[in-house]
């Protein structure tokens, strides 16, 4: 675990039984001496063995145990099989593939194929709901590589959504479903928490107090007194051993700034309990969030003025003019594979992707495409590709190709850049704006979509 918590930036320092409550340092010591004597082996490793075993999160949170339980996969939802033959449609709380359109919602569905069938996986519920059936779950996802909606998000796959109103969920039926499994992986971490007021807390870790706050509910905008009832709620949820803190940003470096997490409790997700209650009032996801003050610091005290000789007011400063705001959206790049005449070029990278399939003209025999010289102005692309008709068995392999001379990039020499393969797809480029060329080999017909993240002002606003 700590070597995939290194490999994703997150720091993960520290002694772990020095970061757990000192009721259970004391339990974890009994334990590992009393071990260590049947097992002839040195406490002190025993001790760090056995502090690394925290405690999976508490129901109604459950471990899908295996791909065989997980059916029906649609980028933002699917079914899962609880023992004894009841089945639950799970849906993501915060993403929806459906405002997208129906070519988001297919790669969606292939993202999140390959993420919750690769390996087992945690479910967080937030709700069941009331109307029609009662077999339909709200939740949060944590897969392999994070949370299901981020990804999605991220990749342009899914929007965020404030997900349905608390008052329209039920509490979760978990009979069935087992809370049993590995601990979430990295940059998850279990540790002792307290609250500081409103939505703020500390929570702690390699010995030292953290400052977070709440990533999905905010204090502001409400009175002193809830506040304070929402820190009391807090304090009875965390108890004394700790819960989960799952990082929903990087831990800031420069000392000032506050870490925004989620915290999971034996009642659920923190920020859903709090607001259930009316103590915070959900923030907004959708876009960037300030950081929640973790105290309110008193007003200056007025210094008493001394006698002096009055000074000409200063001149005031021009004021600077205020950067203009910018929204990044993506843009599709026009890019059409036609046949090559003749069997030139491509056939031996042909060969070489399609396990010698490539050339001839019986069953299998791939052909050989191109596309005209595009331009690219951005450095963030992403490219999906899919044979029509889709057969698992299809062998595609695509190649993007930089033009070697970019001042008059009228002929198509150069190197290769990228490549991919495979009867469908979808990845995120990283390249140097500038001129390419794309070419492809496939026994079917096959459909290529290429877009760049562009940047471009923001609308005005109406007065």
């Amino acid at each position: 675990m700590a070597a995939s918590a290194e490999a994703a930036g997150w720091q993960m320092e520290g002694d772990p039984v020095k970061t757990l409550p000192l009721s259970r340092q004391v339990r974890l010591a009994a334990v590992a001496l009393v071990a260590a004597a049947l097992l002839g082996v040195a406490p002190g490793l025993l001790l760090a063995q056995i502090a690394e075993l925290a405690p999976p999160p508490a129901a109604p949170a459950f471990y899908t145990h295996g791909p065989s339980r997980v059916r029906d996969i649609a980028g933002d939802s699917f079914t899962f099989a609880c023992d004894g033959g009841r089945e639950v449609r799970v849906r993501l709380f915060d993403a929806d593939c459906a405002a997208l359109g129906d070519a988001a919602r297919a790669q969606a569905k292939v993202v999140a194929a390959r993420l919750l069938e690769e390996s087992p996986f945690w479910v967080f519920p937030v709700g069941q709901t009331k109307a029609g059936t009662t077999d339909e779950v709200w939740a949060d996802v944590w897969t392999s590589k994070g949370w299901l909606s981020q990804i999605l998000v991220r990749a342009g796959y899914a929007q965020r959504q404030a997900g349905p109103a608390g008052q329209t969920l039920s509490p979760i039926d978990a009979s069935g479903m087992s809370n049993k499994g590995p601990q979430p992986v990295a940059p998850a971490f279990f540790a002792p928490a307290k609250p500081i007021g409103g939505d703020a807390l500390e929570v702690q870790q390699a010995g030292k107090a953290i400052p977070v706050h709440l990533f999905d509910a905010t204090s502001e905008g409400t009175d002193a007194s809830k506040g304070n009832e929402a820190s009391a709620t807090a304090s009875k949820l965390l108890g004394s051993d700790g819960a989960w803190v799952f990082p929903c940003g990087p831990q800031p470096s420069d000392g000032k700034s506050v870490w925004p997490v989620r915290i999971w409790t034996r009642e659920g997700w923190l920020s859903e309990v709090l607001i259930k209650a009316g103590q915070v009032i959900r923030a907004s996801v959708a876009a960037p969030l300030t950081p929640a003050a973790v105290a309110a610091k008193p007003p200056p005290r007025a210094a008493t003025p001394k006698p002096a000789a009055e000074k000409p007011a200063a001149a005031p400063r021009p004021e600077k003019p205020k950067p203009e705001k910018a929204v990044a959206e993506w843009q599709a790049i026009s890019v059409t594979l036609v046949q090559k005449t003749g069997e030139s070029a491509g056939l031996k990278y042909a060969r070489a992707m399609t396990g010698g399939m490539a050339g001839g003209t019986g069953v299998g025999a791939s052909t050989a495409l191109e596309s005209e010289i595009f331009k690219v102005s951005s450095n963030v692309l992403r490219i999906s590709w899919e044979a029509k008709p889709l057969d698992k068995n299809s062998r595609i392999a695509v190649q993007i190709n930089r033009c070697q001379d970019q001042d008059t990039p009228s002929k198509k020499a150069g190197m290769q850049a990228a490549s991919f393969a495979g009867p469908t797809g979808a990845q995120g480029l990283n390249l140097a704006p500038g001129s390419y060329w794309m070419k492809a080999t496939s026994a079917s017909e096959v459909t290529v979509k290429l877009e760049e993240l562009v940047r471009k002002a923001a609308p005005a606003a109406a007065p």
